[in-house]
C-alpha cells in the first residue's frame, strides 16, 4: 500500500509516529527532552519536509535511529512492538499457513530490530532466516559464485 497507507514498522513509520507523538505531547518527559535535544525542529520545518519536499518517507525514517539509541525505554519498546505486531498481521497473518514458512528481513530497520523481530516471531511459532541490511551484496555475491565457480 505504500508509504501514505501502509508501510508498518519502516523507517517512515517511526519517524511519522515519533513526530506525531512529540508535537501532540503524547510522549513521555524523559524522552521529549532527549528527542528536543537531538532534533530542534519545529512544526513548521517538520511541515515543510513532509509535504513541500521531496521524499517525505526518506525525511521521516531519518528520525528512525532515535528510536534505536532508545529501544530500551518501555515507550519505545512499546511503540515497537505496537508497529511489529502491524506488520505481522497485515503482511504475515495473512498468508495461510505461515507458520510453515521461514521469515527473512532485508533493510537496515529489519537489522537493528532483529532482536524484537525474532523474539515476535518466536511469540506467533513463526521461524527467522536471514536479515539482510543491503540484499544487492548478497545477490552480486551468489551470480559471482555462479559465474566464477570454484
Amino acid at each position: 500500500m505504500g508509504y501514505v497507507l501502509g508501510d508498518e514498522a519502516s523507517g517512515n513509520w517511526f519517524g511519522r509516529k515519533l513526530l506525531n507523538d512529540f508535537f501532540n505531547h503524547q510522549m513521555p518527559a524523559d524522552i521529549a527532552d532527549d528527542f528536543i535535544a537531538a532534533f530542534p525542529v519545529s512544526r513548521e520545518v517538520v511541515l515543510k519536509h513532509v509535504y513541500r519536499e521531496t521524499q517525505p518517507n526518506a525525511y521521516l525514517a531519518t528520525y528512525f535511529p532515535f528510536i534505536v539509541e532508545h529501544k530500551a525505554h518501555p515507550y519505545i519498546r512499546e511503540m515497537i512492538q505496537f508497529a511489529l505486531l502491524s506488520f505481522f498481521k497485515a503482511y504475515l497473518f495473512s498468508i495461510p499457513g505461515y507458520e510453515k514458512y521461514t521469515l527473512h528481513a532485508v533493510g537496515s530497520v529489519a537489522c537493528l530490530l532483529e532482536d524484537e523481530i525474532k523474539r515476535m516471531a518466536e511469540q506467533y511459532a513463526l521461524q527467522t532466516g536471514a536479515f539482510l541490511n543491503a540484499p544487492i551484496k548478497s545477490l552480486a555475491e551468489q551470480i559471482r559464485a555462479k559465474e566464477y565457480p570454484k
